[in-house]
Parts: structure tokens; C-alpha cells; sequence
């Protein structure tokens, strides 16, 4: 009882930390105002004549691009509503759903609506008369991560593009557009993968969010811990390290701000300002719990051939499968084809830095891949996350048994 009552007499090194949470939209976007003018003027274009042109949205990661859309919906709703202008702006983050689960979620942003028990054709036609009768912004952040399902019939990135232009198509006013898309990704290369009739007929205006400069992040940085704070607690040269390492590192803001957060948080042990050791020691914590975070969002086969991967040195791909498959057997779970895992797991666990892919040989004497964990703390950090399962014996962990979180 002791600990507490002086826990809770502690002020402790914040003012407000939500400053430092990436669900914080801030009034006013630093380093974004072209960006955000262009948007706004297409959305305003689309709410006063019809006639604002469907946007496509790119950058990196925690560049601002959701919080530029946010900021936008927040004061256009505002200013609708004012002035008495029917219209609606509807924001929805894909994050891995499926097709099915996009349409479901968008129809119960109209009204109430069933999450399962109707068609994915019938969720699409339903969807129709609340984004045709009048104007209405749909914005889909992280499309390109739509996942591909039974239900979906051909590539799903592509038939979500063909159905909305095929709404706006069926606009009631054909003349006097309702509906506005606006797609949200960190993928540059985006058009390449839509095919060339959703090209035509999409025929979006591009918005490119670049990387912030040195001096963006900086200025960023210090402008959220004024804010998240008490005075004096963050060093300059603390704020300056962390810009550099954010900017070395490809200029995504949240890492920074959660590594502030973190950095908060140690201080309750004692010290009184966050210096640049305090910063470093923050920065290996976010890590390892980014890569923790990472592994316990694996689906159930994700998972078991990272598993397998890193129950050796190094795997070629069919020595890999063998194992996988033992694993997967003591789950009840049916394994995945050699080529669903060749062709769609191994890239996402190689995407998110999991596993290293080298190719040995010459074309004309045959080429082998093999494949080892991300890094030397990565069989550690497997072993936190599913309580020391014993890789050379194949032992399945308990955690993978029963688990509620295991997607497949």
C-alpha cells in the first residue's frame, strides 16, 4: 500500500500523453499543408458540385497521411453540418480485412447491419443506394492490404476499385457525381497492380506524401513533447538523437513518438530528465516489442513456418516445409500447399523483416534458397512469444493450443 500512495503522489513526467499516441489527430498538421490543401479542395469540389475527382494517396509509413484524411473529415463535418449540406464522409482502415469484412463494415456505418449471414454480392448491392442518393466520401486506408478469401473472385485490390467506380457509375445524378473514393497506401507502386479498365475508369488524382526532412521531424518532435511534457523533462539533445535516428531510419513519426512514450515511462524509476541514453535504452525496448507484436499477429501458419525456419541455422525451402507440416499436424489444422507457403507466407514474414532470403548457385547449375531468422535475437524473441517451445524436438508450444488471437 506503501508503493502506491507514493506512485500516486509522484507528478511524474507527464503533462498529457496523449499527445504521444498515434490516435491523436492534431488541430493543426505540421509540414502537410499542401497536401492537405489539395485534398480538401477535391473533397470540398465533391460536396459543392459533384465533381471532385477520386483521390489515390501515397507515402511511407508515418508520414501523415491518416492523420492529414482524419484532420480533413473531423473539419468537413463540421463545416457540412454548419451549413446545412447534406453529405456524408466515411473512413474505414482495411488493416488485413477481408473484402467481405470491408463491404459488412461499411454498410454499418449507414445503419445497422448483420456481420455475417449475407453474400458478399448481396453486401455490395446493399451498400449501393446510401453512397448514390447522396454525396458521400469513402475513404479506404491501407486498401491494398484487402486479403484474399474464398469468397473473393479474382485479385480483391481490383475488384474493390471495379465496385465503387461501378457505384459511381450509378450515380443517381450521372451528371452530378455522389460518390467520391479516396484510397489511402504506403505502396508507391500501386497502379501497376490495378488492371487497365480500373485504371480508365478510377482515373484518380495522385496525392504523394514524401518522407519528412531532418528539420520536419525535429520540429514535429518537439512541438509533441511541449505538449505530452512537463517542462525541462526531455533534453535538446535527447529530442535532437531521437530526430536523427527517426530520419536514419526512413522518417516514420510514430516511431519516435512511442519511443518518447517509452521513454517517459522509464523515468518513474527514478530519473528526473530524459537524456540521449535514455533514448537509446528506448528505442532497443520499442524494438524488441515491435518484432514481439509483429510474431503474435502471425496467423497459426505464419507463425509455425517462422517456427520451422528458425529451428535451424539455415532452411531450404522444402526441409522448412517438412517441418511446418509436423507442427501444423499436431494442431488439427490442414497445412498450407508448398506454394501458398513459397509464394504468399514467406514474402510477408521477408516483408516484416522476420526472415532473410539468400539465393546460392549459378542459372545454369541450378539455384537454392535458404532462409534464417530476421536477426541473433530472433529465436529469443520466438521463444518469449510462445513460452519456450522446444524447436529440435518439434514440440508445439501450449500457446499455440486454444489460442484466441490465431487467425487462419
Amino acid at each position: 500500500m506503501s508503493i502506491l500512495r507514493e506512485s500516486l503522489k509522484q507528478d511524474g513526467p507527464f503533462l498529457d500523453r496523449k499527445y504521444l499516441s498515434k490516435k491523436y489527430v492534431p488541430e493543426k498538421l505540421l509540414m502537410r499543408d499542401e497536401e492537405k490543401n489539395t485534398i480538401e479542395k477535391h473533397i470540398g469540389n465533391h460536396f459543392s458540385s459533384g465533381m471532385g475527382h477520386h483521390l489515390l494517396i501515397h507515402g511511407p509509413p508515418g508520414t501523415g497521411k491518416t492523420h492529414t484524411i482524419k484532420r480533413i473529415k473531423y473539419d468537413a463535418e463540421d463545416l457540412l453540418e454548419e451549413e446545412n449540406i447534406d453529405g456524408k464522409i466515411v473512413y474505414h482502415k482495411c488493416d488485413d480485412d477481408s473484402l467481405y469484412e470491408v463491404f459488412i463494415r461499411l454498410n454499418q456505418k449507414f445503419r445497422d447491419y448483420p456481420s455475417s449471414g449475407v453474400s458478399l454480392s448481396r453486401a455490395m448491392n446493399d451498400l449501393s443506394p446510401h453512397v448514390t442518393n447522396e454525396r458521400t466520401v469513402i475513404v479506404l486506408d491501407e486498401f491494398d492490404k484487402i486479403r484474399e478469401t474464398h469468397r473473393t473472385v479474382g485479385d480483391p485490390i481490383n475488384t474493390t476499385v471495379r465496385q465503387f467506380t461501378r457505384l459511381h457509375e450509378e450515380s443517381s445524378r450521372p451528371m452530378d457525381v455522389q460518390l467520391q473514393l479516396i484510397l489511402i497506401t504506403n505502396d508507391p507502386s500501386i497502379k501497376a497492380r490495378l488492371e487497365s479498365h480500373n485504371i480508365e475508369t478510377f482515373s484518380p488524382i495522385t496525392v504523394q506524401f514524401s518522407r519528412y526532412g531532418a528539420e520536419d521531424i525535429l520540429m514535429i518532435l518537439k512541438d509533441r513533447c511541449q505538449k505530452a511534457f512537463r517542462e525541462g523533462v526531455v533534453k535538446e539533445g535527447a529530442i535532437s538523437l531521437l530526430s536523427a535516428l527517426v530520419k536514419e531510419e526512413g522518417g516514420d513519426i510514430r516511431g519516435g513518438l512511442k519511443t518518447l512514450e517509452i521513454a517517459g515511462e522509464q523515468m518513474y524509476g527514478g530519473n528526473e530528465k530524459i537524456d540521449e541514453a535514455d533514448i537509446r535504452d528506448a528505442i532497443a525496448i520499442k524494438n524488441k516489442n515491435d518484432v514481439k507484436s509483429t510474431i503474435r499477429d502471425l496467423s497459426i501458419h505464419e507463425m509455425l513456418v517462422l517456427t520451422s525456419i528458425c529451428s535451424k541455422n539455415k532452411s531450404m525451402s522444402k526441409e522448412m516445409y517438412s517441418t511446418y507440416k509436423k507442427l501444423i499436424n499436431k494442431t488439427g489444422y490442414e497445412p498450407k500447399s508448398l506454394e501458398t507457403v513459397r509464394k504468399r507466407i514467406l514474402p510477408r514474414l521477408d516483408d516484416q523483416g522476420l526472415i532473410k532470403t539468400e539465393r546460392k548457385g549459378k542459372a545454369n547449375q541450378g539455384v537454392f534458397t535458404y532462409f534464417y531468422p530476421g536477426d541473433d535475437n530472433m529465436r529469443k524473441m520466438i521463444y518469449d512469444v510462445v513460452d519456450g517451445g522446444v524447436f529440435n524436438e518439434l514440440e508445439l508450444p501450449p500457446t499455440f493450443v486454444g489460442r484466441g488471437t490465431l487467425r487462419t
